[in-house]
């Protein structure tokens, strides 16, 4: 849920036009901490699950292991490797939704010179 908030927050930046550009500065600000914010609280909540998550796993408990903290570590790197990867695709999907729309306001001004 805090990674969507934050997300959420982000994304309020494309409803403003540069008639707005004033407001957009202090808004920036606000959201920026918000995001920050719900990162951090993703960061915890992420941290606090991982034992769980770790502790009751088939491959712990088919060992009959009561823990393992290498089975955690396992499962935390793959966590931030998934994570990693959205964030790539995520950056590769904008990149081309950038080029296919003609590029940002300020390129078109460019070209209109």
């Amino acid at each position: 849920m805090t990674t969507v908030l934050g997300g959420a927050s982000l994304l309020v930046f494309a409803a403003f036009s540069e008639r707005h550009a004033g407001y957009k500065h202090v808004l920036a600000a606000i959201l920026a901490v918000f995001s920050n914010t719900m990162y951090g609280l993703s960061v915890i909540f992420y941290n606090s699950y991982l034992p769980i998550l770790a502790k009751e796993s088939e491959a712990i408990l088919s060992e009959g292991k009561e823990e393992d903290h290498d089975y955690e570590n396992e499962l935390s790197t793959k966590g931030y490797a998934a994570g990693y990867l959205s964030g790539v695709l995520g950056l590769l999907l904008s990149l081309v939704v950038l080029f296919l729309s003609g590029g940002s306001d300020e390129v078109r001004r460019r070209r209109e010179r």
